[in-house]
């Protein structure tokens, strides 16, 4: 993973293309690769994990902090209240954000943009 552009992306295609498969995203994921962001507060041993109730997703996000210390997040990923094609991710003291499954097979891989 590294810094640049993104590609042009289709969210209305994909989001509508994941939606009926949204159960199957819940689970643990763990975070193998990310790139520097400063709002993203867990930066190792990055363990999500994510319960669905049939509209949204409850996130429990545990690891270390950039100084090695425990840290535990809890948040939600939602629909978009705004319509737009696309999921948002909201936690604690924090404000919402896109959060767009750009690939996954609901088992082994998952390629996130937020």
């Amino acid at each position: 993973v590294v810094p640049g552009r993104c590609p042009a992306v289709d969210e209305r295609m994909l989001y509508e293309q994941q939606r009926p498969n949204h159960q199957k995203y819940a689970g643990t994921w763990y975070e193998i690769a990310l790139t520097n962001n400063p709002y993203q507060l867990i930066k190792k041993c990055v363990r999500n994990e994510y319960t669905y109730d049939g509209s949204k997703f409850n996130v429990r996000s545990t690891g270390s902090d950039a100084t090695g210390n425990a840290m535990t997040r809890n948040g939600q990923v939602l629909p978009n209240p705004f319509g737009e094609p696309h999921l948002s991710v909201d936690y604690e003291a924090s404000w919402m954000a896109p959060y767009v499954i750009l690939d996954t097979d609901y088992e082994n891989f998952s390629c996130i943009y937020s």
